[in-house]
């Protein structure tokens, strides 16, 4: 090989060198990927379903259980509205999963969700109990949008928002019926009350969830396949265009994804 040829493969080969050390000490610099906490928000509306459904109510927080049993990680906290009347100033039953650091502590974590997820259950199945006693039937208290609202409520008390993965969970009728806001608003009254939910005041906001699922539930007092397309497409625009719900974050369902 002669000088040149040889001067030449030395350069190729530093220069190789170097680029390889410069793309090495930039990765060295990046911080490894950070797993946010993660906020779980469940609002569960008990005025659903006829008094005789209990075995069906069950199915749903059957659902609801396998649900949250694969979304609720360390480091993660879940917090549980249930619909009643005044719901603005209403604070939520909450629970924390601290990190299990030690090595085998993941089964310590299950069975913890396990445990949290049996005992959120059977409160619930006590609150539809409760919303489904003589006295309680009549009295309007599907106070859906006041729900939201002390959802932003308790989701506004946590700083550094971008510091956090928000999650809400709606599992309802969907079939308003509240004097929350001073006027009752009953969607058992036929369409025309439907159509209230756009003159309904909001000025809250939710824009910062990552997801937000909403789950009908068959109505108690039974809803024409027409009211509950009506239904959802009221929601859907209150969600997006009054609370600011990022309509990509928003699923409404009639019931829970599936898992693939």
């Amino acid at each position: 090989m002669n000088g040149k040829k040889h001067n030449r493969c030395i350069l190729l080969w530093l220069g190789c060198l170097t680029l390889g050390f410069l793309i090495l000490l930039s990765g060295c610099g990046r911080r490894p990927g950070v797993v946010k906490p993660q906020v779980h928000v469940l609002v569960f509306d008990p005025t659903v379903f006829e008094p005789g459904e209990h075995e069906k109510l069950k199915e749903w927080l059957g659902s609801l259980r396998a649900y949250f049993h694969k979304r609720i990680t360390q480091k993660s906290r879940v917090a549980v509205f249930i619909v009643g009347r005044g719901m603005v100033q209403a604070t939520p039953e909450t629970r924390e999963f601290k990190p299990k650091v030690k090595h085998g502590e993941e089964k310590k974590h299950q069975a913890d969700v396990e445990s949290y997820l049996q005992e959120l259950t059977e409160r619930l199945e006590q609150a539809w109990k409760d919303a489904h006693e003589e006295e309680q039937v009549k009295i309007p208290t599907s106070c859906i949008v006041s729900s939201l609202e002390a959802v932003e409520n308790y989701l506004e008390g946590f700083e550094g928002k971008g510091d956090y993965e928000f999650s809400l969970v709606l599992m309802s009728d969907m079939v308003e019926s509240c004097d929350d806001g001073g006027n009752l608003v009953s969607f058992e009254r036929g369409p025309a009350e439907i159509e209230k939910l756009q003159q309904v005041e909001a000025d809250y906001l939710l824009s910062f969830l990552s997801k937000a699922l909403v789950v009908q539930l068959p109505s108690r007092i039974g809803m024409a396949r027409r009211e509950n397309k009506m239904i959802e497409s009221s929601w859907r625009a209150f969600l997006v265009e009054k609370a600011k719900v990022p309509e990509n974050k928003l699923s409404y369902l009639r019931n829970f994804p599936v898992e693939r």
